[in-house]
Order: C-alpha cells, then sequence, then structure tokens
C-alpha cells in the first residue's frame, strides 16, 4: 500500500469541506489548512485515502458481486439494526455476507465476529484476525473491513473480546465526535448473536458495553447486524432496535412461539416450510417471503496485514499540511479464568487526534 502524498490529502480535504458545506446549506468557501486541520477533514482525507488504497491492493480478490440482490433498506440499516434467525442450514450467514457486501460498497467498514470460520472461508470481507489465547495481537479501525477469527476461544473469551471491541470502537468514535471530527461510519455483525443479547441483557453489567452499540450507537455512526440460530434467546427489547428482521427456517417450538409475538401465528407457521436460503422479510408493517442464492466469492479473506500496521507506527512528516502519522495504541489485558488473552488495539490517527 502506497501512503497518500500531501497533495493528495490536502486536496480530497477541500473537495469534502466543499461538499460538507453544500449539503448543509453553507455558501462553499476555500478554507484554510487550519479550518481544514480543526474541522477533522484532513485526518477524514487520509483516512479515505489509506481506505482506497487498501481496496487497491487486494482488488483482484475483493468480488463485490453487483448482480446480488436481496430485499434490503441500506439507510435503514444504517439508522436501526437488523436481525437475522433460523436453524443451522438455513442460509442465514449467506443473508449476511450479502448485507455486508452491499455496506461495503457504500464505504461502510464492517467488523465480523465469528466463531464458525464461515465468513473466513467465504465473504470477501477483505481481512481476518484469528485470535488466539494469550496472544498479542493489533489492528485498526482505518484499515477496512475485518474478520475477528474467534474459533479458537471459549464462548466466555469471545464475550470479552466483543466486549473489548465494542468499547473500544465506542471510545475511538466519541473521542472524535468530541473533537468536532466527521465520523465514518462501521458497522458490527454478531455471528452468535444469543452470546452478547441474551434475555435479561439490558439490565446486565455483564453486557454493558455490547448493549450500549445498540442503544446509543447511532449517534456515532456504529449499527449492527445479530445472527442466531436461537430467536427465543434473544431479548425483546433488544429486538426493538432491529427494523429489518428477517426469519428462516425453524421447527423449534420455543422460537416459533417467540416469532409469534413479530410474525403472527400465521406466517410464523410458515417458518417450518421454509428452504434453505427462503426467509420470512418483516420490515414495518410489510411481511413477505424472499429466497437468496447461496453466497460465493472468489477468493478468502487475508489475514490482517501486519506490514501495514508496523508502516503505521512510523511518523512522517507532511510539509504541506503540517501533520505527522502518529500511531496510538492502547493496551487492553482480558483475564479469563485462569488464563489471560491480550488485546492491543492500534489506532492510526494525526496528530491532532
Amino acid at each position: 500500500m502506497t501512503t497518500p502524498t500531501r497533495k493528495q490529502i490536502y486536496d480530497l480535504a477541500i473537495q469534502r469541506f466543499m461538499e460538507h458545506s453544500v449539503r448543509n446549506g453553507i455558501e462553499p468557501v476555500m478554507p484554510t489548512r487550519e479550518e481544514l486541520r480543526e474541522n477533522g477533514f484532513l485526518s477524514l482525507a487520509q483516512s479515505e485515502l489509506m481506505r482506497d488504497n487498501v481496496r487497491h491492493t487486494v482488488e483482484e480478490w475483493k468480488d463485490y458481486n453487483p448482480e446480488l440482490e436481496a430485499d434490503f433498506d441500506i439507510c435503514d440499516a444504517l439508522k436501526s439494526g437488523v436481525y437475522i434467525s433460523g436453524t443451522t442450514g438455513s442460509a442465514k450467514s449467506d443473508l449476511a455476507m450479502i448485507h455486508a457486501e452491499e455496506l461495503m460498497r457504500e464505504d461502510v467498514t464492517i467488523i465480523v465476529f465469528d466463531a464458525t470460520l464461515d465468513w473466513v472461508k467465504r465473504s470477501n470481507i477483505p481481512y481476518h484476525i484469528t485470535v488466539r489465547e494469550s496472544e498479542h495481537f493489533q489492528y485498526s479501525f482505518q484499515l477496512g473491513s475485518l474478520i475477528f477469527d474467534m474459533s479458537l476461544l471459549t464462548v466466555n473469551q469471545q464475550k470479552q473480546l466483543v466486549k473489548s471491541v465494542c468499547q473500544n470502537l465506542w471510545s475511538y468514535q466519541v473521542r472524535h465526535a468530541q473533537q468536532g471530527k466527521v465520523l465514518h461510519q462501521f458497522y458490527l455483525v454478531f455471528e452468535e448473536g444469543h452470546n452478547y443479547f441474551p434475555q435479561g441483557c439490558m439490565r446486565s453489567k455483564e453486557y454493558a458495553e455490547v448493549v450500549q452499540v445498540v442503544t446509543g450507537g447511532r449517534n456515532f455512526n456504529i449499527r449492527f447486524e445479530v445472527i442466531t440460530q436461537f430467536a427465543s434467546m434473544i431479548d425483546k427489547d433488544i429486538m426493538k432496535y432491529m427494523r429489518q428482521r428477517y426469519f428462516g427456517y425453524t421447527d423449534e417450538p420455543n422460537d416459533l412461539d417467540y416469532v409469534t409475538g413479530f410474525l403472527g401465528r400465521e406466517h410464523s407457521k410458515k417458518l417450518t416450510e421454509l428452504k434453505a436460503g427462503q426467509f420470512l422479510y418483516k420490515y414495518g408493517t410489510t411481511i413477505k417471503q424472499i429466497e437468496i442464492e447461496p453466497y460465493e466469492t472468489l477468493h478468502k479473506p487475508h489475514p490482517y496485514p501486519r506490514l501495514l500496521l508496523e508502516k503505521a507506527e512510523e511518523k512522517e512528516e507532511h510539509e504541506e499540511t503540517g501533520e505527522t502519522d502518529l500511531v496510538k495504541v492502547a493496551a487492553v489485558a482480558l483475564q479469563i479464568g485462569a488464563s489471560s488473552l491480550f488485546l492491543a488495539c492500534l489506532a492510526i490517527a494525526l496528530s491532532s487526534w
């Protein structure tokens, strides 16, 4: 990946400043470098250029499959949330991968929490990190979409990791908002969502950091998608935050009783007749059956680019902008039973951050 030049950052910052002015009904005027810096447009431009460069380096395997379509309101997904349920083999993850692909086209950063290896094997998310017990690792919220492969962790360790990433992302976005920066959009995908949003989670301190993303994340451009094979285990209050809901095949009595409250008895009976790839899609007052094809991509995600992180640690002077790239590292130790899982969260930022 090539580092954006000073002129590229400055020119794009001016362009984004002008676009922002027009959208807000303000007569655009040429900004000073100080105005671009104070309002976050220099950092925004650098982030955008870095993401574009990363995207270019993996162009041969990042297959967007533009012909894929599914009933999915992107604007609403970035305002509320999305829910997918169904038994094993109902194509829940295929549907979520289609959603992720469509969101990435809109320059949304996807963060997937997956303990099944399904996303690592079949999705077109650019990168994955395999998290191991008692091992340090680093990641950056600026280097694009990412899968956290948690297949080697226990369920309790998975919960601790998800909690820490959510907490770090929340702090990252809140800090930028307090500084008046333009916030990038993030979208979290929770596979096995019943582990993070069980009944009663809204009142439990154990899940507070993850629940906070659901209840307040919209204010800081963080939205989410929950996938589960156990519909009845998802907290009903959490369900209120997910306006788009997809119900796949199930014949489990408790799950059928649970979804009846959302679909009605007549529609919930149809769930026992659905085939793989078929869902009842509920959005507002609309309920209809949809069908998707199995998701396919040409290439697997790549292991997370440690070389890019190492390069990010090097300070580079930008003569035109007067900025210096600076790496800020926050280490978080997760004590899990008798063992420890260490998480180093690396955020690439300009010195003004």
